[in-house]
């Protein structure tokens, strides 16, 4: 049942979104074979976080979902850069859309939706990316 807030990540957030990262890693095929970088992680996230909401090229947005208690269960990270790296428009990436186990399946879909509706209002914004990955194993979240 979701009592989750959907909010902009803030610089305060990063330690937690790490561990959110470093928890799906643990579950994902990769974890044997790599090790998530901690300090590259949290660079990686600072840089997004001061960019967040971004509409050019290099615009970010990060959203939290968070549990009753205010924790961070789910986060959505996405990037905006040039179509193909080289042209006029600008495509979104979904870097990021990972949770808990304790995450509720909704607030992941709400955080996908918060990342599609942050590029659709974009009018530079030429594609969306979706991206899938089966590295790690969620509970069916439709």
């Amino acid at each position: 049942e979701s009592g989750a807030m959907i909010r902009p990540a803030r610089m305060i957030d990063i330690y937690c979104l790490v561990e959110v990262l470093e928890d799906t890693h643990r579950r994902s095929i990769l974890a044997g074979a790599t090790k998530v970088d901690p300090a590259y992680a949290k660079k990686l996230l600072g840089n997004f976080i001061m960019k967040n909401g971004g509409s050019h090229e290099g615009g970010t947005l990060v959203m939290v979902a968070t549990d009753k208690a205010g924790e961070i269960q789910a986060f959505v990270a996405g990037a905006l850069q040039r179509v193909y790296h080289i042209c006029d428009k600008l495509q979104a990436d979904d870097v990021f859309l990972v949770a808990t186990d304790a995450a509720a399946p909704r607030d992941v879909v709400r955080l996908f939706g918060e990342y599609v509706g942050w590029a659709a209002g974009n009018p530079k914004v030429y594609k969306i990316c979706a991206s899938h990955t089966d590295s790690v194993t969620y509970r069916k979240v439709i």
